[in-house]
């Protein structure tokens, strides 16, 4: 696809998202659309043809009756037109939505992938609610665009009103009251059609608000995914998540198709008692034949301003100016990362045996000194003032273990969170040290998947969940820790200590904290920080 911001005119934002949905789900886009042109030519069809085959018969055939079996082959013409019509728009909608969550899908991966894969620095700088918001926004907005390019606009009360008073005035009070019994009927065969569509899109609307805050928690765990080399495992993880949300849709979309087929079905037998009734009311020769076209073509627009599923010219509108905003929050990433503003000293040897320590007061600069060591926010030119020059190359090309400051889990199990999908470790012994004997193999919780934004687990639980995903990797060169004791009591905060002391024994340990009860040696190695003044 182009890039956006040269999207200039409304019809290139529309070019670019049908050429997309073709790359997308080629079979599924010609469907749609195929099945939405020859719906259209059958509406305009069906009073043509009526009006054609009538006009044929002389008014003296009317009069003598000739013509009343010329005028039923008609209408079975014109219902049959009319039925082609409704059933191929509404045999359409399930491959409609499908396309629009394959729409919505892909654009959304392709920005998860780029927000994995850029650079460092411009990730850092971005907000992670504000990527998920831009890559949903992107997404919806392009399926928007071509739901509204395919599905015309019209509004279900100007479409009764006007073919009320419209038919009225052709056929007479007797045809517009039976043109309200079908409004009626409508109605009545609707209701617990559209009650039944209602919760199926509840279900939806659920799925898909629980389905932005899995994705933040997806989003972000970029700085996980570069780490740890996981970012393949948490693109499945989300791709799991939209079938999950495609499933409720397509559901959806089954009960919109059972809707609009049943007010087809009524509104089709409408249509003949409203033919016939104008057939009847004793006009003949052109007069009779004029009323029966314009009522019939009246019907068939009122009948498609109910069914309408677009929004119209300025639905486009609205989602060229929902794409090209979720663009400039993506595109706003590459704004350069300002230079650090800590205060350090250095340079230390980290080497196994005891931790080194990262000293300092809260909002000293300590985790974004950790994210220049690790490379997070681009090559930190003053790496060899943090280690020396001979533990560069373990850093910048060792096989690193990071533990964040914030505790980032997943809609997964315990277990999942803990290995994204890498191989090695065992974390049963572990689990049960660190006072999570739930979430192991014969544990109750064992295969419970997570809430989103860690709520179905205390403070406490997700940071030693997110500590035990850190010391799985056995084979790190580097363990980095970020505050592993922020949100634990003092009893856990000691046997968390007592892990990180046995782990530094065999592998370097950089541990940045302010806990006093951190067991800190006088002889340990040290890195104190201050925020610049």
């Amino acid at each position: 696809m182009s890039d956006p911001s040269r999207l200039g005119k409304v019809s290139h934002f529309q070019l670019d998202i049908l050429a997309l949905a073709f790359r997308v789900a080629p079979s599924r886009a010609f469907f749609v659309l195929v099945s939405h042109v020859l719906a259209n030519v059958a509406n305009i069809a069906a009073p043509w043809f009526l009006g054609f085959l009538v006009a044929s018969f002389g008014a003296s055939e009317f009069r003598s009756g000739g013509g009343g079996s010329g005028i039923f082959y008609a209408v079975l013409i014109y219902v049959a037109l009319f039925c082609a019509n409704m059933v191929l728009r509404n045999m359409a909608i399930p491959s409609a939505e499908q396309l629009k969550i394959d729409l919505e899908t892909n654009l959304s991966l392709r920005e998860l992938r780029r927000s994995y894969t850029c650079s460092s620095k411009i990730r850092s700088m971005v907000n992670d609610s504000e990527v998920t918001w831009a890559m949903q926004n992107a997404g919806r907005a392009a399926a928007s665009a071509w739901e509204n390019f395919v599905f015309g606009p019209l509004t279900a009360f100007v479409g009764i009103l006007a073919g009320l008073v419209m038919v009225t005035k052709t056929g007479g009070w007797i045809t517009g009251g039976v043109f309200l019994l079908a409004c009626l009927g409508y109605v009545l065969v609707s209701s617990p059609l559209v009650q039944r569509h209602r919760n199926r899109s509840a279900e939806f609307v659920d799925l898909d608000n629980d389905s932005h805050s899995h994705t933040v928690d997806v989003v972000a765990m970029w700085r996980e995914a570069k780490i740890f080399g996981v970012n393949r495992w948490l693109e499945e993880h989300f791709l799991d998540l939209r079938r999950s949300l495609a499933s409720a849709g397509i559901a959806r979309a089954r009960a919109t198709r059972n809707l609009y087929l049943a007010q087809s079905v009524i509104l089709s037998i409408a249509i003949l008692a409203l033919i016939y009734s104008v057939a009847l009311s004793g006009k003949a020769g052109s007069d009779l034949v004029g009323n029966i076209v314009a009522v019939s073509g009246i019907c068939t627009a009122s009948i498609m301003s109910l069914q309408s599923l677009g929004f119209g010219f300025s639905a486009i509108v609205q989602a060229e100016a929902q794409w090209k905003g979720a663009i400039a929050v993506l595109e706003s990433a590459q704004t350069e990362s300002p230079m650090s503003s800590t205060n350090f000293s250095g340079p230390v040897r980290c080497v196994a045996g005891r931790p080194t320590w990262v000293i300092g007061p809260s909002r000293a600069g300590k985790s974004s000194l950790l994210e220049e060591l690790l490379g997070l926010r681009g090559a930190s030119p003053q790496l060899e003032r943090i280690v020396n020059e001979e533990d560069v190359p373990a850093v910048t090309s060792g096989r690193v273990a990071y533990l964040p400051q914030e505790n980032r889990l997943i809609g997964a199990t315990v277990e999942d969170n803990i290995r994204l999908g890498r191989d090695g470790g065992e974390t049963e012994t572990l689990l049960e040290r660190l006072g999570l004997t739930a979430f192991t193999q014969q544990g109750q919780r064992s295969r419970e998947a997570l809430k989103p934004t860690s709520s179905s687990t205390s403070g406490g639980e997700s940071r030693r969940i997110v500590l035990l995903r850190t010391l799985l990797d056995d084979d790190a060169e580097l363990i980095v820790l970020d505050e592993p004791t922020a949100g634990l009591d003092q009893g856990w905060s000691d046997i968390v200590w007592e892990l990180i002391i046995e782990k530094a024994a065999s592998t370097p340990v950089i541990v940045a904290t302010h806990d006093p009860r951190a067991p800190r040696s006088e002889s340990d190695p040290v890195v104190w920080v201050s925020p610049r003044k």
